[in-house]
């Protein structure tokens, strides 16, 4: 048997990304990283005025955060603290004897460990950056089509 779950309001009763996002601006003010503090009142802003969607603000937020070894650090704590302190174990068991796979919108910024931490799933599925640098968003149609190439 096969088991998917999905991070935001499943495994994890809120939406990931949006606590990323307030934690990543207070950190950004607790340990003075000014630019980043800049920036992301900037993406706000212009997500607040229609001159960014959505995939656009995340993509933004997201390629500033990679490109240090500060944030990626972040939210390998954060994805510790969301496995062991926000995760509904009951949800786990179900799938249990089955091939597990973790299917979700969230970025491997914390994602990652946040899979390693709980050791349950066979394959993880996230928004991602390419070697490329091209920003693989694992929403509806895609992440479906992620699925169904693990376990086809």
């Amino acid at each position: 048997m096969k088991s998917v779950y999905d991070l935001d309001g499943t495994l994890v009763p809120f939406n990931t990304f949006k606590v990323w996002v307030v934690l990543s601006f207070f950190i950004s003010i607790l340990f003075l990283r000014w630019y980043f503090l800049f920036s992301i009142i900037k993406f706000a802003i212009c997500r607040k005025i229609g001159r960014m969607d959505r995939v656009g603000f995340k993509v933004a937020l997201l390629a500033i955060q990679q490109r240090t070894k500060f944030w990626p650090y972040v939210g390998k704590k954060y994805g510790k603290w969301l496995a062991r302190h926000s995760l509904r174990k009951d949800l786990l068991v179900l799938g249990d004897n089955s091939t597990k796979c973790l299917a979700t919108a969230a970025p491997d910024i914390y994602v990652s460990s946040f899979s390693q931490e709980v050791n349950d799933f066979d394959v993880t599925i996230c928004a991602h950056f390419c070697h490329s640098g091209e920003f693989v968003e694992t929403l509806n149609v895609v992440k479906l089509k992620f699925v169904r190439e693990q376990f086809s």
